[in-house]
C-alpha cells in the first residue's frame, strides 16, 4: 500500500531519460561536480552523508560517483570504446 506522505527513497528512482554522464572508473570529485552541474561543496555535502570524508581533489570509485549522479537525477554510465570523457 503506497502511503502519499512518505517520501521515496532518492536512490532507487529512474533518472529521466536523457540525463546520462558518463563516468570513468575514477572520477575527481571537483569534476563529478562540473559533470552534474553543481558546485563542489554540494557534492562534497552529499558524501559526508554517506559517511565519506574527502576533498575536492581526491577520487571516487564509479559505485560511490554513480550514487551521487543518481541522486541529482542522472544515469550514470561508464563511457561506450573511443568516446573522450574530460
Amino acid at each position: 500500500m503506497n502511503d502519499p506522505g512518505k517520501q521515496r527513497d532518492p536512490g532507487n528512482q529512474s533518472p529521466p531519460p536523457g540525463k546520462t554522464v558518463y563516468l570513468l572508473d575514477q572520477t575527481v570529485v571537483r569534476d563529478l561536480a562540473g559533470a552534474l552541474h553543481l558546485k563542489p561543496f554540494k557534492v562534497l555535502a552529499d558524501l559526508i552523508e554517506m559517511r565519506i570524508f574527502t576533498s575536492t581533489e581526491d577520487t571516487l570509485d564509479f559505485k560511490t560517483a554513480s550514487l551521487i549522479a543518481r541522486k541529482h537525477g542522472y544515469r550514470a554510465e561508464k563511457p561506450p570504446p573511443g568516446m573522450l570523457v574530460l
